[in-house]
């Protein structure tokens, strides 16, 4: 009939794995090393007590991307950013501080 039909996920099963078939082009061995202290640190943020993922955009907006920027941080400071209020500060300024170490 001359119909071809192409299926293909929208979103892959593992962040930044190939789709089932497709061939993964060979990447550099600096930007792996920086993919993957990203995904670290990523994580590490999302990992803080009281941080989902809306939380975690907040921060990264007000320039808090680290465990050690946000632990240098001060209460105060975290309840200055729209969404978070005194004790979701000071639930992530704990767990920061306890990660810092």
């Amino acid at each position: 009939t001359g119909w071809e039909i192409d299926i293909k996920p929208k979103v892959s099963l593992l962040e930044g794995a190939p789709a089932a078939g497709a061939k993964k082009e060979a990447e550099p061995e600096e930007a792996k090393k920086a993919g993957k202290a990203e995904k670290e640190e990523v994580s590490a943020i999302s990992s803080l007590e009281g941080v989902g993922p809306k939380t975690k955009g907040w921060l990264e907006e007000a320039g808090l991307d680290s465990i050690e920027k946000i632990a240098a941080s001060s209460v105060e400071d975290l309840t200055k950013i729209k969404g978070i209020g005194e004790k979701t500060a000071e639930k992530i300024l704990k767990s920061a501080k306890g990660l810092a170490k």
